[in-house]
């Protein structure tokens, strides 16, 4: 109901900004890559609201996964098997160093009067439904932009990040003309944007669907 019936999307797109924001080692709960909602009466829990931890009991949807003893997830739904596949490939961009030991930087601050930052039904001010933030490791020098569209339903077209000249420092590009993006967790998008421009214009990342990711790796032009 929070999330306007599309829990299991909605989910994963928290998890990725959860597990990108720190250091520590990530924790997926019991069938949460595929969907387990917890909430049938479990045991002594009698609430309704997560499995039980104090006795034995049977989780649908991992049942499903286990299909008979074959663990091939064989009875899975395909969104739920796009789901646990997603899964796989964020946990795999965040190995990288720039995660595992790397630093934050927010971006939403630098973006709250930027109108190219995911405004909807008349919003005077940015920053509601998109979250971005960087992240970089000064040792491998390795760097990503991260980008989430929390709405549930609405696609944010002409979607634009503004990087402040502050972050250039604190990614060590301060003296590149021009930075590449290359999206590493779908594998598709990619482009490029000046210096000078990031700061105003910043880069366009085009559309970002509803309850969208995009995790992009930032290298010289």
């Amino acid at each position: 109901e929070a999330w306007g019936g599309v829990e299991m999307k909605s989910a994963n797109r928290a998890s990725a900004v959860l597990f990108g924001l720190g250091r520590g080692p990530i924790m997926l709960y019991s069938g949460q890559e595929l969907g387990e909602a917890g909430g049938d009466r479990a045991g002594f829990s009698k609430d309704g609201k997560r499995t039980t931890i104090f006795d034995y009991w049977s989780m649908k949807e991992m049942v499903k996964w286990v299909d008979g003893g074959s663990y091939d997830g064989g009875r899975l739904s395909d969104s739920q098997k796009h789901l646990r596949a997603w899964y796989g490939k964020l946990l795999g961009v965040l190995a990288n160093p720039a995660f595992t030991g790397g630093e934050f930087f927010g971006l939403n601050y630098f973006n709250h009067d930027n109108e190219n930052f995911g405004r909807v039904d008349g919003e005077t001010v940015s920053g509601h439904w998109i979250y971005a933030f960087l992240r970089h490791d000064p040792h491998s020098g390795q760097s990503f932009l991260v980008v989430v569209n929390f709405h549930p339903t609405q696609d944010m077209a002409d979607l634009r990040i503004r990087i402040p000249e502050g972050a250039w420092d604190f990614l060590g590009r301060g003296g590149d003309e021009r930075w590449a993006f290359h999206d590493r967790l779908e594998g598709e998008w990619q482009g490029s944007a000046d210096r000078e421009d990031l700061r105003y214009e910043g880069v366009n990342i085009g559309e970002l669907e509803a309850l969208g990711v995009a995790i992009l790796e930032i290298s010289r032009w």
